[in-house]
């Protein structure tokens, strides 16, 4: 059976986080293994209180992890600050982990911010150089790329330039974006791809975490990169779809 990681915070309330990652994994036929690097007590109005993890037990549950073999993918998402970044990005290399997903966190669904200033430098620097996707929503790219992202013009634009800092592939989720149908961008090897599908109506936390997690199980089943965007993309929209009707 495939596997993947996810280094990741604990969302108390179970909407996004380590457990929206684990349970994503499994639904995908993926075992799943997780790095707690963070817990926050939160709900769907903010976030109440974070304390990160030590970086010497952030160490020791990678060990732990990855002591029966590497898995076949692995993804971040919060990491809190720069000191964590760097203990990530130790680790990333110490066990030469492969097929890397970033979801750069920087706030919650309702505004609190999940990753200081230094946190998002670090990120730049350090981590996207190890990685190999990293998939920013329309209000990360902006931040990672130092302009508002409005459109899709916008978005190639922003692609181009977060691509700059070393991932090999960068896919920006349109989400946040006006529109009956959602588009979610592609840039790999100097092109882009414009992948659409229909918006669901309705809202649901964790959909970043969702996202890249499917993507990262999917990379981990030996999928393509452009169908494993375009099937993770298609199972957000399912789980938006399960939320309303249930």
């Amino acid at each position: 059976m495939r596997s993947a990681l996810s280094i990741a915070g604990f969302d108390s309330s179970d909407g996004a986080g380590l457990s929206a990652d684990l349970k994503t994994f499994s639904a995908l036929g993926v075992r799943g293994s997780a790095v707690c690097v963070c817990l926050t007590a939160q709900t769907g109005g903010g976030v109440r209180a974070a304390e990160k993890t030590p970086t010497a037990l952030i160490d020791a549950m990678f060990a732990a992890a990855v002591e029966a073999g590497a898995p076949d993918a692995a993804k971040t998402g919060m990491l809190f600050d720069e000191e964590t970044v760097i203990a990530v990005c130790r680790n990333i290399r110490d066990f030469s982990l492969g097929n890397i997903v970033a979801d750069p966190v920087m706030k919650s669904s309702s505004g609190s911010p999940l990753l200081t200033d230094g946190g998002v430098e670090a990120l730049k620097k350090e981590l996207l150089p190890l990685c190999d996707f990293v998939t920013p929503n329309t209000e990360e790219a902006g931040r990672l790329c130092g302009g508002a992202v409005e459109s899709e013009d916008d978005m190639e634009a922003a692609a181009r330039a977060i691509g700059a800092f070393g991932a090999r592939a960068v896919v920006i989720t349109g989400g946040h974006l006006p529109g009956s149908e959602v588009c979610d961008l592609l840039f790999s090897g100097g092109r882009s791809h414009k992948i659409r599908r229909k918006r669901e109506g309705g809202r649901a936390r964790g959909t970043g975490c969702v996202f890249s997690s499917a993507l990262c199980a999917f990379l981990a089943r030996g999928l393509d990169e452009k169908e494993a965007v375009a099937r993770a993309g298609d199972f957000v929209s399912d789980m938006i779809r399960r939320e309303r009707n249930s």
